[in-house]
């Protein structure tokens, strides 16, 4: 549909992707959340998120598309979790590297959500932050997924990434 959508709409501005957390979650499931069996899965997940950006990122360039590509990274779900944020953080290294060898630009997502989760009374949780959604059982606890104020997070972050990558091809 992308590759439709490009070669059909030439005046097209912006193309992002966000890629790779349900792989991560998927290694979790699978490891039945032993940090050993995550550990050692981790590598190859990573090498996998790596070429599936890298391939839909090519995909996107063999359109003819030129203009500006973003690339948004991931938040923690609880930045007072030493070892989660950690394999955040991996995650969010490995797409930087491929969104920066494809020509893409990243939207930092990953502080963004930091900064308000770092909030006293949030303590480092970003559902605490209001920046998850809500379970439908428990109200006192969130989902993976962002609330409209993290999805407006999201968006306001890229936003800022496309206007100074769009500054910065015009200089």
């Amino acid at each position: 549909f992308a590759q439709s959508f490009l070669v059909n709409h030439p005046t097209t501005r912006l193309v992002t992707l966000t890629l790779g957390a349900n792989d991560l979650f998927l290694l979790q499931k699978a490891c039945a959340g032993d940090p050993v069996c995550i550990a050692n899965g981790l590598p190859e997940v990573l090498a996998t998120v790596s070429s599936n950006v890298a391939n839909i990122l090519g995909q996107i360039r063999s359109t003819g598309y030129k203009g500006i590509i973003v690339v948004a990274n991931y938040y923690s779900v609880d930045y007072s979790d030493v070892s989660g944020t950690q394999i955040t953080q991996l995650l969010n290294q490995t797409l930087t590297a491929t969104a920066h060898a494809a020509g893409a630009v990243v939207a930092d997502v990953f502080t963004a959500f930091q900064i308000v989760a770092s909030n006293p009374l949030a303590g480092g949780a970003t559902c605490k932050a209001g920046l998850l959604n809500a379970s439908s059982q428990d109200q006192f606890v969130c989902d993976v997924h962002p609330s409209q104020s993290g999805q407006k997070l999201i968006a306001r972050t890229i936003v800022a990434a496309f206007r100074a990558a769009s500054r910065g091809a015009t200089e």
